[in-house]
């Protein structure tokens, strides 16, 4: 039988804001592009179903998380930003890259 000690009940509740952190970034990503949003919340539940008891497992699982809620959350912020830089006519800024009518990935950011 498992020990549920204040450790155990304090790591559940970071698993789940980091759970529910995610599912609201890709709520924000579903008003921009419903499939890639279908897509990465398929691998957050399959993310999140993959139960283990390792606590250094579990902390490294929750720091990679971490970073790939920034990443999450930065796509869904440049999503935004592309899209308010249309003016009132609909003119794209030049400034911007070619890509800007996609989404663009982190590792595809030309600065």
């Amino acid at each position: 039988m498992a020990k549920f000690d204040l450790k155990f009940f304090m790591t559940r509740a970071r698993v789940l804001a980091q759970y529910r952190a995610f599912l609201r970034a890709s709520q924000r990503l579903r008003q921009r592009d419903e499939s890639m949003a279908l897509d990465v919340r398929e691998r957050i539940y399959q993310g999140f179903r993959s139960q283990t008891e390792d606590d250094f497992a579990v902390r490294k699982l929750l720091a990679d998380g971490a970073r790939q809620l920034t990443l999450l959350e930065s796509l869904c912020d440049d999503g935004r930003n592309l899209t308010d830089t249309a003016g009132e006519s609909g003119d794209v800024d030049d400034s911007l890259p070619a890509a800007a009518g996609r989404p663009t990935w982190p590792w595809e950011r030309v600065e």
